[in-house]
């Protein structure tokens, strides 16, 4: 029988920071080898002094800290050692970290703090400065020189290299390297678009051509719908592929490496709707017991009548299964999905008549409830009088936005009570904030088609600080108009594609 190695007490003899707005790396080293884990909160621990009674003489040995509920990260290596390293992303932004690195079995049945320690981290700019903006005729366009209302226009620089056509539908950044790092879906493929090497224009490569993915589906005709990446894993993106209504099928296609190598599952054998749609993964874990990003979420249309259908997948898009009692009726209206950002058995799902209400499941998708207060807030895809889009913030999940026929509703409580804001300045369909900022609006239109008098008739994309009441245009606009804009877009650009505005928080 082996004999269990006794833990020793060690010390921490180096350590290393790197701070981030929502993220957080610790590397330290130690004097003996461990297996260490860091403890973490937004807030300090109890602190309790240690005394022992040693010959009759009490001695002050140290002190415990003491959380209730404390946040744990295991160290990236494995097994004990004397080099150890933390990584923890998802964090509130502008918060400060309180955190102690500790081994649980120790000495004595004790567990091993270091000493508390807390970092701050870095303070988000007001309003994004870089920016990508994905357009329907014209390709992506990229700034850093983005500012909010009564700021100068920013220079708008063309990001295409490598694209064979400029026709966008939709586009989504990199959640690991959003800096460097987009995809975008472009004449019905896939295109990885990279500037790690260089500043701009982006290099595209094909990594899924629709070709590649009808092959994939068991070489049933379709289109590529939507195409979303995984925060929990480094390199992993789905792309949900839906069969032309002549044949039947929806599929999900996964890569692991950025799009070198593809695999796939079928998520209905059913007919399907091609023009529906949209899939996402997980954030964070929150009340779901399985692993944060495991659980993932595809939006189909099914039946030749349309009938709203959610698939989910709980071990990473390997196998689906569909969402029983989807409350939304039948219709033409292609349904979306969004997953709370704070939990991933927490969604919602808006669509086809009468499903122009929203619903939300906190059960990963097997029971909803209505929560727009019969307001009719539910979200769909494709423009039209029911078109609308929702958002929340991952560090306050209650506090929920939708922009639904160009009016901006908004709840604090998870849908008990809406709020109408009144009806934006000038129609638009798609609508952002970072969660840093939520009062600083990010709004687009989807068409570059000529509106009724304004100022800013001819923009496409704008900033708002009043619920889009009043809106400044940033893109689009031509350079004899009184506000000043240049035309580094094009005016007819077609409008913003789906998930079209990229915002960053530094340069």
């Amino acid at each position: 029988m082996p004999i269990a190695r006794p833990k020793h007490w060690w010390i921490i003899v180096g350590q290393g920071i790197e701070v981030g707005f929502t993220w957080l790396r610790i590397f330290s080293s130690t004097d003996v080898e461990d297996h260490l884990y860091m403890a973490w909160a937004t807030w300090p621990p109890t602190q309790r002094e240690i005394w022992r009674t040693v010959r009759g003489v009490r001695i002050f040995c140290g002190i415990k800290y003491i959380w209730d509920t404390p946040n744990i990260c295991e160290q990236a290596e494995e097994g004990d050692t004397l080099i150890h390293r933390f990584y923890i992303s998802g964090l509130p932004t502008m918060s400060t970290i309180y955190w102690y690195l500790n081994a649980p079995g120790g000495p004595y049945g004790l567990e091993i703090q270091g000493p508390l320690q807390h970092t701050d981290l870095l303070q988000l700019p007001a309003w994004s400065t870089r920016a990508y903006f994905a357009s329907k005729l014209m390709g992506m366009f990229k700034t850093d020189d983005l500012s909010g209302p009564g700021g100068p226009q920013p220079t708008w620089i063309p990001d295409n290299d490598g694209l064979p056509f400029l026709d966008i539908s939709q586009a989504t950044p990199d959640p690991w390297d959003p800096y460097h790092r987009r995809f975008v879906i472009c004449h019905g493929d896939v295109y990885r678009m990279d500037n790690i090497f260089i500043e701009e224009p982006a290099t595209a490569t094909l990594v899924l051509s629709e070709a590649d993915a009808v092959a994939l589906a068991d070489a049933n005709p379709g289109e590529i719908r939507w195409i979303a990446g995984n925060p929990n894993y480094l390199g992993h993106f789905y792309v949900l592929f839906l069969c032309d209504p002549g044949t039947a099928g929806a599929w999900c296609h996964k890569t692991q490496d950025y799009g070198e190598s593809w695999t796939t599952t079928q998520l209905s054998p059913a007919l399907a709707s091609y023009t529906a749609g949209n899939i996402m993964a997980g954030t964070d874990q929150g009340s779901s017991p399985y692993p944060p990003g495991d659980a993932l979420y595809a939006a189909t249309l099914l039946g030749a009548t349309g009938n709203p259908d959610i698939f989910r997948s709980y071990d990473e898009a390997e196998t689906w299964t569909q969402c029983p009692n989807i409350p939304v009726g039948t219709g033409t209206w292609p349904p979306r999905l969004h997953v709370d950002p704070s939990d991933q058995s927490s969604l919602y799902i808006g669509g086809a008549t009468p499903g122009v209400k929203l619903y939300r499941s906190i059960d990963h998708g097997t029971s909803w409830a209505l929560c727009d207060a019969g307001n009719d807030l539910g979200i769909s895809l494709q423009p039209g009088v029911n078109y609308g889009v929702m958002t929340t913030r991952q560090s306050n999940p209650s506090e929920i936005r939708v922009l639904k026929n160009s009016h901006i509703w908004k709840t604090s409580d998870w849908g008990l009570i809406w709020r109408d804001q009144a009806a934006t300045q000038f129609l638009v369909r798609q609508l952002l904030y970072r969660d840093s900022a939520p009062d600083f609006l990010y709004l687009a239109r989807n068409t570059s088609g000529s509106l009724p008098d304004g100022l800013y008739r001819e923009h496409v994309f704008f900033v708002s600080i009043d619920e889009g009441s009043t809106m400044f245009g940033k893109a689009g606009a031509h350079a004899d108009q009184p506000d000043g804009g240049g035309d580094s877009i094009p005016r007819l650009c077609g409008g913003a594609a789906h998930e079209g505005i990229l915002t960053l928080p530094w340069p």
